[in-house]
């Protein structure tokens, strides 16, 4: 489980068979890719939230339910995310596996 205000990391996928040199990838576009994806993630996590959490904005503060609910809303929106980029990595690398054969 995740401590409050946690982020979660990318999965970074492993290439298990040797790369020529026109095949590899560079490590900093790699990361802009990273760092582009955990952005969109957390600009659709924002708008999904807000949409089902802030029902009125004529107060200043959070109300106590809005609280809870943006908490439970991104709690379940990194959950799931965790658990498809799991599922994501264990396909690929069976699919590699399946290609080194």
């Amino acid at each position: 489980r995740r401590v409050h205000g946690e982020i979660p990391v990318c999965i970074t996928f492993k290439r298990t068979h040797q790369m020529s040199k026109q095949d590899q990838i560079d490590p900093v576009d790699v990361a802009v890719a990273e760092i582009t994806g955990i952005a969109d993630m957390f600009k659709r996590m924002t708008d999904s939230c807000w949409k089902q959490c802030i029902l009125d904005m004529r107060e200043p503060q959070l109300s106590t339910g809005e609280t809870s609910c943006i908490d439970r809303c991104a709690n379940k929106y990194f959950d799931v995310h965790e658990i498809v980029g799991t599922q994501l990595q264990t396909t690929l690398e069976k699919a590699a596996a399946g290609m080194n054969k």
